[in-house]
């Protein structure tokens, strides 16, 4: 019996030992868990004290048990049983002194994850720790209250306004090239400025200029004009009305025109251009001629009247040209400019002046002055180019009169009555 007894106490030892290393389905309890439940009522299983155990036999023979203690279980559960739900657990003091008593020492185990879903487990076994709690949620953006949503609360606030847009690009109007050229203008007078007969043409030569206020080249040409030069825009000064866009008729109708003009027949009126697009130039050319520089009160050389010069000099007619520049400013006159640029192809395409045809435009002013300002305002601001320009008596032009056109060299010489009705006297 003493042999077996070692026997058992040997084999009861290494399975607590390697019960106590291995997980275990029962619930973790420690030393002062088991002694705070002291003094609480122990199961009705083992009411009463608790027998001593010296031998397997004794084990078997322990309330509750069902024959030889089977070593693959846990011993705690082996000897006393599965802690039932609602069951306490004070048994466990109990059970720690009778191992001590014979020679067992008990070792506590590992806490044992339990399953969820057990019943019963949640009232006997402790909680586990809990995990931690989740981040915060981050802060709302700026400008965003936190609780936009509850009714009462302010609304968020505006988003800021999205940035201006660039700057448009400049107009076809308003091109800035690369060339400046040394001399700019800023007035009509400095543009066109008066000539003098006393003064020489050299000192007003063609150049370019610039016409500062609206950063535009111009072509300024002061060559005199010449019968063929009128002859190229008769067609529009004789037929066309002012203000309308036209292009240049064929050979073939302007034939026609002047075979009824000399059968003294009216001919058709010009068919005006329609869906007019004049192209803005990016450097026009403006024609300064003698009809847009001459002034008024012009000098007079060659005196007709006879008058005396002081000390024999043959120079200005200072009576011949106060008489003639009063009777001018009395007359009735009619400044016509001729200004012509591109018609536009359809879609336009930037940049191509050139391929389009040429069209023409007829403006009348009744002053020098009135005509320099239409001209400086069309080559700065619309880009158009001044191709003509002449002056005729108010009553004697082609409004009138369907006569022949006769130039005069001075600008004086309109002011003189005609008696030919069939002649229209013109300067340029």
């Amino acid at each position: 019996m003493e042999g077996e007894d070692i026997v058992f106490i040997e084999n009861v030892s290494s399975t607590l030992i390697a019960s106590s290393r291995e997980p275990s389905n029962e619930p973790y309890r420690s030393e002062a868990t088991i002694r705070s439940n002291a003094n609480r009522t122990p199961p009705s299983t083992f009411r009463g004290p608790l027998p001593s155990v010296e031998s397997p036999k004794d084990v078997a023979a322990l309330p509750g048990s069902q024959g030889a203690m089977n070593v693959s279980k846990n011993p705690t559960e082996a000897l006393f049983g599965r802690c039932q739900p609602g069951e306490s657990t004070e048994h466990e003091a109990e059970m720690v002194d009778s191992f001590n008593k014979m020679g067992f020492p008990y070792i506590s185990g590992p806490p044992v994850q339990t399953k969820p879903g057990l019943p019963g487990l949640e009232k006997n076994c402790p909680p586990l720790a809990s995990p931690p709690p989740p981040p915060p949620p981050p802060p709302p953006p700026p400008g965003v209250p936190p609780f936009f949503s509850v009714t009462g609360m302010a609304p968020p606030a505006p988003f800021p306004p999205p940035p201006p847009p660039p700057p448009p690009e400049p107009s076809p109007g308003l091109l800035v090239t690369s060339f400046i050229p040394p001399i700019e203008t800023d007035t009509p007078n400095q543009f066109i400025q008066v000539q003098y007969s006393s003064e020489s043409i050299s000192d007003f030569a063609s150049r370019v200029i610039r016409i500062g206020p609206f950063r535009r080249n111009v072509l300024m040409t002061r060559h005199p004009a010449h019968v063929a030069d009128y002859k190229e825009f008769e067609w529009l000064l004789k037929h066309g009305s002012s203000e309308i866009w036209y292009e240049k008729p064929t050979k073939a109708h302007l034939r026609s025109i002047r075979t009824l003009e000399a059968n003294r027949w009216a001919p058709d009126e010009l068919l005006p251009l329609l869906n007019a697009r004049p192209v803005s130039l990016e450097t026009p050319k403006v024609w300064a001629s003698a009809a847009m520089t001459t002034p008024t009160d012009d000098d007079i050389f060659e005196c007709a009247a006879g008058h005396a010069v002081d000390d024999g000099y043959a120079g200005t007619c200072h009576e011949c040209t106060d008489a003639k520049s009063e009777a001018l400013e009395s007359t009735p006159l009619v400044y016509c400019l001729v200004f012509s640029t591109c018609q536009a192809s359809d879609p336009f395409i930037h940049g191509a002046h050139f391929n389009g045809r040429q069209i023409y435009k007829l403006v009348k002013c009744g002053s020098r002055e009135a005509a320099v300002a239409e001209a400086f305002y069309a080559a700065g601001v619309n880009g158009w180019s001044l191709a003509f320009s002449c002056v005729m008596k108010l009553g004697e032009d082609f409004e009138e009169r369907s006569g022949t056109a006769k130039k005069v060299n001075e600008l004086w010489m309109l002011a003189e009555e005609v008696d030919d009705e069939k002649t229209i006297k013109v300067f340029y």
